[in-house]
């Protein structure tokens, strides 16, 4: 039995967004592809974990309701999706490296 139900689903919300934090971090290299994918299981089983929980321990609540619908909507987005929003992660960090370098030289 889960003793506090707010400081349980407060711990893999936290989870969720270390697992983002070090996505958010990473560069283009082959070791950071891997690292990806490990991260985006981990985000998946906490998701699913976290809409069954708060499902189970708050049935009808407007919250409750909220989250399901979304990380519904998080699990029918396509694959290509995901990809996009990689590559657009690579193209900031390009565009801030580039950023960074134009001012070296100015």
């Amino acid at each position: 039995m889960i003793k506090d139900k707010g400081e349980y689903l407060k711990d893999l919300m936290k989870k969720i967004l270390n697992s983002y934090s070090i996505i958010e971090n990473l560069s283009d290299t082959s070791v950071d592809l891997e690292l990806l994918q490990i991260e985006v299981k981990k985000i998946n089983g906490f998701l699913l974990v976290l809409s069954k929980k708060t499902t189970l321990l708050h049935n009808n609540s407007s919250d409750a309701k909220f989250l399901e619908r979304n990380i519904k909507l998080y699990f029918d987005l396509p694959a290509i999706i995901w990809f996009i929003i990689y590559l657009f992660h690579i193209i900031k960090k390009l565009i801030q490296v580039i950023f960074l370098i134009f001012h070296k030289i100015t």
